[in-house]
């Protein structure tokens, strides 16, 4: 998939925030923080502290005085009448992709959205840094990873589906400071290839790129250039095939079967 110079909106809108939007400084959210996920039974668990000792009581709402024990050490762990409790986590400010479209984000009604965290691959531990890793990386090979290439001040980097979580939408900046806020704006391009990312990542991918084999006889449509308003060209493929790139956009064509 192209990564060049038509992969970000060079002039975005700046009065609501789109779907692929990279945003600087959100609260991201990290937990549990102390301990592996495999090790899940010692996931921390707050309870207050009265007198220099642990209440035996799940907390109601949070006090000043808290005291972190490990679930399996609190006997009574998640059994109160609300089943919930309080667990330690981090909360810390970085660069997020927002993965909710931006039909919902624009729903006053919805208070919550998807974001992804943002890596900078500079910044990944040197064992993360092999050769192989970064080039699948960067020929969008690995599904959980949203390749995003170099542009102003975002480094090359990648949004990991992975650790998508969801936050409140206080937390996104207002419609004043969007202009502050906002890293980067995917292309119309980008936002389709990060959809087909995502369907990817989540089940059955759509759509076939240039380099993929024909799977049976039949006629396509290349359903970037669809989206993008282009007026597109049904021709026949037969089994076996290479599809090759499209005629109009290159190497990001999104092949998709049409009826006769």
């Amino acid at each position: 998939m192209s990564n060049g110079p038509g992969w970000y909106d060079g002039d975005p809108d700046l009065s609501q925030l789109y779907q692929g939007d990279v945003l600087r400084d959100i609260p991201f959210p990290n937990w549990p923080t102390i301990i592996a996920a495999t090790h899940v039974e010692k996931m921390p668990v707050l309870r207050v502290m009265e007198g220099g000792k642990r209440t035996p009581k799940p907390i109601d709402r949070l006090p000043n005085f808290l005291e972190s024990q490990a679930r399996s050490q609190v006997q009574d762990a998640f059994n109160n009448l609300e089943r919930r409790e309080y667990v330690m986590a981090e909360c810390r400010l970085r660069n997020v992709m927002v993965l909710t479209r931006a039909c919902q984000l624009d729903h006053k009604d919805r208070k919550y959205a998807v974001v992804a965290p943002v890596t900078a691959i500079e910044d990944l531990p040197s064992e993360q840094k092999r050769d192989d890793i970064l080039a699948a990386t960067r020929k969008r090979e690995i599904p959980h990873r949203f390749y995003l290439p170099e542009r102003g001040e975002l480094r090359e980097s990648f949004a990991d589906f992975f650790r998508m979580t969801t936050i409140h939408r206080s937390l996104f900046p207002g419609r004043e400071e969007i202009a502050k806020s906002l890293v980067s704006r995917l292309s119309s391009v980008g936002q389709s290839t990060l959809q087909l990312s995502l369907a990817h990542h989540f089940g059955q991918g759509f759509g076939f790129d240039h380099q993929n084999v024909v799977p049976q006889d039949g006629w396509y449509n290349c359903s970037n250039c669809f989206y993008q308003g282009m007026d597109t060209v049904r021709r026949r493929y037969l089994k076996g095939q290479t599809f090759g790139l499209c005629s109009k956009c290159g190497e990001d064509a999104q092949y998709v079967k049409v009826p006769i």
